[in-house]
């Protein structure tokens, strides 16, 4: 299986996983098994708005070009996707964007804040940050003794 993909503005998700020819966008299967040497699904006449574009069998593969959802500003990886040759079965390692989530949790004297950064083919990098309760500045001995 040959999997070109073509980059898409948009913030929606994608998920896709293989199983020999059958592929399961987003929880919905696709079997094109029965797709003989030479055919060709012409595009749309699939129903899934992941699907750009013909789908063939040529030498034996089976061509298909899917969508590449990205944000407003996506990393090279994601703009400039490369050719995904006979992946193996099972969730593809499809290209996204670095991303972070922060996490923030109350403790005694303050909060942890933990941000953890997600980039493609990198494992996740966690920081946590102490950020102590205000407290209030004490009063110097002169405005203590201005008020006796």
């Amino acid at each position: 299986m040959k999997i070109s993909l073509t980059p898409r503005r948009c913030d929606d998700t994608l998920t896709v996983e293989k199983n020999g020819d059958v592929l399961t966008i987003n929880g919905v299967a696709f079997d094109f098994s029965g797709l003989p040497e030479g055919a060709t699904i012409l595009a749309g006449n699939v129903p899934c708005i992941w699907i750009w574009g013909d789908v063939e069998r040529v030498g034996g593969d089976l061509h298909i070009n899917l969508a590449l959802p990205h944000g407003s500003e996506p990393a090279e990886c994601v703009a400039f996707p490369a050719l995904l040759d006979n992946p193996p079965d099972g969730i593809l390692d499809l290209p996204f964007s670095p991303y972070s989530t922060t996490l923030e949790e109350l403790t005694e004297g303050g909060r942890n804040i933990t941000t953890t950064r997600y980039e493609w083919r990198t494992a996740p990098v966690t920081t946590t940050e102490f950020i102590a309760d205000s407290q209030p500045e004490p009063e110097n001995e002169e405005s203590a003794n201005v008020d006796a």
